[in-house]
């Protein structure tokens, strides 16, 4: 994908602004940008210029592509909320501190990548840049959908991994003179779920922001028709859930299976390092023969205090725009920001969008918060940078 990322180059460049591409393995194209790049480190913009795929055409009920601006003020199509609205909120405040030229004390910095939707494990180009100090900063803001009300200060963490099972073939009708490696595999997921029930302990700066996380998970719950469900969902919060994403095995409806394996995702309680849930993956399954294990990713928990500089002046400056506070919340999944976070880049995720349709049908934004969230980005850029 390199026409978006060229889009958001020469747009750039038609006001003054020079970028530099860098291509990852795949040749997908990111992008970065300076303002004042002999400055100190200061103040990262970060976003990511993918969507999801449309899905069925038909239940939309415009063009999934359109960008339009209906008369009640929403923009609409594919990515309007994820996170095309929060990207133009970011250029909008990156070109304007640029036009106005002023001389920063810090660094201002735009980042974008085209492989967060259309998932790259690996990330291994990302990592290299903050690693090199190419992409580098004091804080990152991520235009992930938040809403006004919250800003996202904490993730849960990876642990991606294979398992695969063996066993011994046979004629289907003949069962007992084989050994399924099917059923080998469902005892090593039943002795998994176990993890769910697990306590971890939660650290004191997690446990500070939790009480409105709560409130969060609920409204969500709600909004997506599980309010029944309102307790396991808080749950979410504190334990390491497991998810069961593929399952694949055997070769004929009329032979016992001699392979199996599935695919499992376990997000990380804050406590819980990648390296700890892989000891406890394996503790669990020390007594399953049969069974192989392949890690496909991992990444630890991840948390940015609210008490750090650069998220305070955000809040500072979200207050002054809004009049209102937004507030700290810890995030039931992951996203990049582990690879700022767990790199010393304190990181939130702050963004306009309607949370409710997301990766869904019908997906839209308010151009009212697109201006709004420019101008408190412009303010936090311009206090912390100055």
């Amino acid at each position: 994908m390199t026409e978006i990322t060229d889009f958001i180059r020469d747009w750039l460049k038609e006001h003054g602004i020079s970028s530099q591409i860098h291509l990852n393995e795949k040749g997908k194209e990111h992008l970065v940008s300076n303002l004042q790049r002999k400055a100190n480190p200061g103040l990262i913009f970060y976003g990511h210029a993918d969507v999801v795929p449309a899905g069925e055409r038909k239940r939309w009920s415009f063009p999934p592509y359109s960008g339009k601006k209906t008369a009640s003020g929403q923009v609409l199509g594919r990515g309007a909320s994820d996170m095309k609205g929060g990207l133009a909120a970011l250029l909008l405040a990156f070109k304007v501190i640029a036009q106005l030229d002023v001389k920063l004390r810090r660094n201002l910095q735009m980042v974008t990548i085209p492989d967060e939707e259309n998932f790259d494990p690996a990330r291994k180009l990302l990592y290299k840049l903050i690693d090199n100090k190419i992409v580098t900063g004091e804080g990152c803001i991520m235009g992930e959908p938040t809403g006004p009300q919250a800003i996202g200060v904490g993730d849960k963490g990876d642990l991606w991994f294979r398992l695969k099972a063996t066993g011994k073939p046979a004629h289907g009708s003949s069962p007992v003179l084989g050994n399924s490696a099917i059923l080998r595999l469902n005892g090593a997921l039943d002795a998994l779920a176990a993890i769910w029930n697990d306590q971890p302990i939660v650290p004191d700066e997690v446990r500070e922001v939790l009480p409105f996380s709560e409130e969060l998970v609920e409204k969500f719950a709600t909004m997506a028709g599980a309010a029944e469900r309102i307790g396991e969902a808080k749950k979410l919060l504190t334990h390491t859930s497991v998810n069961i994403g593929t399952i694949r095995g055997g070769t004929m409806i009329n032979m016992v299976p001699d392979n199996a394996e599935a695919d499992i995702a376990l997000c990380l309680a804050s406590s819980v390092t990648a390296d700890k849930a892989m000891e406890r993956v394996k503790e669990l399954l020390n007594k399953n023969t049969g069974i192989e294990i392949e890690q496909l990713l991992i990444s630890d928990p991840n948390f940015s205090s609210p008490k750090t500089e650069f998220i305070k002046v955000l809040m500072e400056a979200s207050h002054a725009i809004m009049g209102g506070d937004a507030k700290p919340f810890l995030s039931t999944g992951t996203s990049d920001a582990h690879a700022f976070r767990l790199r010393g880049i304190p990181t939130v995720w702050f963004g306009p969008g309607n949370l409710a349709v997301i990766h869904g049908y019908d997906e839209q934004v308010d151009a009212r918060d697109l201006t709004t969230f420019a101008k408190m980005y412009f303010k936090t850029a311009v206090e912390f940078c100055l």
